[in-house]
């Protein structure tokens, strides 16, 4: 259950992440399942929906010689996240916010891999890199809800489900 994502676009880098407590993101896993009591945050009262989940996707980079290394994480966000439901359908449909998440943090460390590198465009040309993707991640996100009309369509949602974790399973390589 989203707010317009566009305007939640999130171009944090690893440096602001770690400055986040520990208590407050979760760092996502495949051993983990977001549970109720892991959204934390103030409802916004603007919003229509029964619950939010703010995921973020994290980079870092440098340079190294005639390349680079970088990190990529994905995290949740506790304080931000929030709910007014214990209803176990619609935990399901925020989960999958989290995993789409996932799947395009997936998708940046193989663009990352991907990228030639050119130390005078760099600082550029990763920026650009994370903007596509980043892009990519939210309009996955809106359609995902639109699609699934917040989780309440249930054959869509199960569609949807399958998606992602075939998607996911496509990028293993990629993961953590």
């Amino acid at each position: 259950m989203k707010l317009s994502r566009v305007g939640l676009l999130i171009t944090l880098t690893f440096t602001a992440y770690c400055m986040c407590s520990a208590q407050d993101t979760i760092r996502w896993s495949p051993k983990y399942s977001l549970r109720w009591a892991d959204f934390q945050g103030q409802r916004d009262s603007s919003s229509i929906h029964k619950a939010h989940t703010a995921d973020v996707i994290g980079y870092s980079w440098r340079p190294t010689k005639g390349s680079f290394s970088s990190e990529v994480v994905c995290t949740f966000d506790r304080q931000k996240s929030w709910t007014i439901t214990t209803d176990s359908l619609l935990l399901v449909h925020e989960q999958d916010h989290f995993d789409i998440a996932e799947l395009h943090a997936r998708k940046l460390r193989k663009a990352f891999q991907g990228y030639q590198y050119n130390p005078q465009t760099a600082k550029a040309d990763i920026a650009n890199i994370y903007a596509k993707v980043s892009t990519a991640w939210h309009e996955m996100d809106m359609l995902y809800d639109q699609e699934t009309d917040h989780g309440r369509i249930k054959e869509m949602q199960l569609k949807w489900d399958n998606k992602i974790r075939t998607e996911l399973a496509e990028l293993e390589m990629y993961k953590e």
